[in-house]
């Protein structure tokens, strides 16, 4: 009897242990900015565009695309798209990214929660009001859009369009 228990917990433990060490799929490796959303892990910068590589889509935020424009408070439209891409650049940039997730969105892209160190990459452009916490996916990013929007950092010193809302009005008659 003593012994069933003891091999029964033995097995146990096992499973236990394969589950945890069980790896949540997704890539690593050095990125190449596609737009304030995307990153290309591994792929590289050619006339212009990532090529080769991993897309990857950052979970649980969405930004404004690249053609995006913003206006400031004396109405004067600024590039914010641009803006929000070279932020999350300058955030990466030589810097090796681990980026983890399950799911594809419709353009194909691996849809992860992704890492530079410690820092959540998506969490800190919604900190930093270059991004906004895209609650259909999640709400864990939310406390920190509302920081950012009370702070007025990034696009949210600005009058803009919900990304989303943008894409939809912008976006060729293929896409619609």
């Amino acid at each position: 009897m003593r012994a069933a228990i003891l091999t029964s917990m033995t097995v146990l433990v096992s499973l236990l242990s394969a589950v945890a060490l069980a790896e949540v799929p997704g890539v690593s490796g050095m990125p190449c900015v596609t737009d304030a959303n995307t990153l290309v892990i591994n792929g590289k910068r050619r006339t212009g565009r990532c090529e080769g590589g991993t897309p990857v889509r950052l979970f649980g935020m969405d930004a404004p695309d690249l053609a995006q424009t913003c206006h400031d408070a004396q109405e004067r439209e600024w590039m914010c798209g641009r803006a929000a891409a070279a932020n999350l650049l300058e955030m990466v940039k030589g810097r090796a990214v681990d980026c983890r997730g399950n799911s594809k969105d419709p353009q194909g892209r691996l849809v992860a929660t992704c890492h530079v160190g410690e820092t959540d990459v998506a969490r800190e452009m919604v900190r930093q009001g270059w991004g906004l916490a895209h609650g259909r996916e999640s709400h864990q990013y939310q406390s920190d859009e509302s920081d950012a929007h009370a702070a007025g950092r990034g696009i949210w010193g600005s009058r803009f369009e919900v990304p989303a809302e943008w894409r939809r009005k912008n976006a060729p008659p293929a896409r619609r």
